[in-house]
């Protein structure tokens, strides 16, 4: 995952990490801590609830999940990746 982050980083796609659920796009990649030091990555989805709140999409080790928990753990990173 650090390596992710260095990647994401390097090709210009990292935004800031807020508490504000409009700042994450359906797309957007974000980074967190799990369990208090386990990194951990999500794309980001629109509500499944219809909620003002995105979603996530990721595999914290019980298969793929699409769940909202966008806040649930600390962010560490927030990125929006355009390939060339």
């Amino acid at each position: 995952m650090p390596n992710l982050q260095t990647f994401f980083k390097r090709r210009g796609a990292a935004l800031p990490v807020t508490q504000k659920a409009a700042d994450y796009l359906p797309g957007d990649l974000i980074t967190c801590t799990v369990a208090g030091r386990l990194p951990h990555i999500a794309i980001v989805v629109p509500a499944a609830d219809g909620g003002d709140t995105p979603w996530i999409v990721h595999n914290i080790g019980q298969g793929p999940k699409h769940e909202s928990r966008l806040f649930e753990f600390p962010l560490t990173g927030h990125y929006r990746f355009h390939p060339h």
